[in-house]
């Protein structure tokens, strides 16, 4: 139950993560398709600097603690497994 309960901890912390709209990562290409044209074309210009922004937003704002875990404790208790 122990090795079972981390499993799905560390499955939302990367399902969170990837969710992200930030380019590099899926969250991007979904709300890339939600933008109307002109602001999903600029939206697309930022893809070569995505990874950059990833690693800026998660050393030097702390994203991790921020932003993802809060996300995945959220989703933990929605279905009452924290």
């Amino acid at each position: 139950l122990f090795f079972m309960t981390h499993l799905i901890f560390i499955n939302l912390i990367l399902g969170v993560f990837n969710l992200m709209p930030i380019p590099p990562l899926d969250g991007s290409q979904i709300l890339q398709a939600a933008l109307p044209r002109e602001l999903a074309w600029w939206y697309k210009k930022l893809e070569p600097y995505g990874l950059l922004i990833v690693l800026i937003l998660f050393f030097f704002f702390d994203g991790f603690s921020r932003i993802v875990l809060p996300l995945v404790n959220l989703m933990l208790r929605l279905f009452s497994m924290h």
